[in-house]
Parts: structure tokens; sequence; C-alpha cells
């Protein structure tokens, strides 16, 4: 299936796995704020034109690592090209 950012986003599956995540680790994984948070894919997803194939949803987007982020802390990953710290993801189990 065909996603769009607003459509995967706005999925009930996602909605569910982002809500559940923020209550668990309930601060930024970055700077401890408590504000604003955000389920963020450690892995980015491999978008293309804005679009994003998914032949697994749980296995491609749910059961995949994730990270609680702030705005601000999201905002700097999106902007630094969310360059992927395997190390950490490794160090972490997360991977």
């Amino acid at each position: 299936m065909i996603y769009t950012k607003s459509k995967l986003y706005n999925d009930p599956r996602w909605i569910k796995k982002a809500r559940e995540e923020k209550n668990r680790v309930g601060h930024c994984e970055k700077c401890w704020s408590t504000e604003h948070l955000i389920c963020h894919h450690v892995i980015p997803l491999q978008w293309q034109n804005d679009m994003l194939e998914v032949n697994d949803f749980y296995k491609e987007v749910i059961n995949v690592p994730t990270e609680v982020l702030c705005h601000k802390c999201h905002q700097g990953m999106e902007r630094s090209g969310d360059l992927i710290d395997y190390a950490r993801i490794l160090a972490e189990g997360l991977m």
C-alpha cells in the first residue's frame, strides 16, 4: 500500500503506537523536556516523492525502533538530515 505522510501519521495504528510510547517514556530522550512530544522513527522511513510504499505496516512502521523527542529536538534531527547513529542503536539493543 502507498502512504502519504498524512495518511500514515493519521493511521489509528500509528496514533496508538505514538501515544503509548509518549506515555511510557514521558519526556524527550535528548533534552528531557516534557512539552510537545513526538514519537520519532530512529531509522528513517524511506519516503520517495512524499510517498511511502508499505507491504507490512506492523513490520515496517510500528515494530521498529522509535524514540520520543520534543518538537525542538525533532526539528534538529530533521534539519541534520536524520543522521543515523548505528552505534547507539546497536548498543541500546534497538536493532
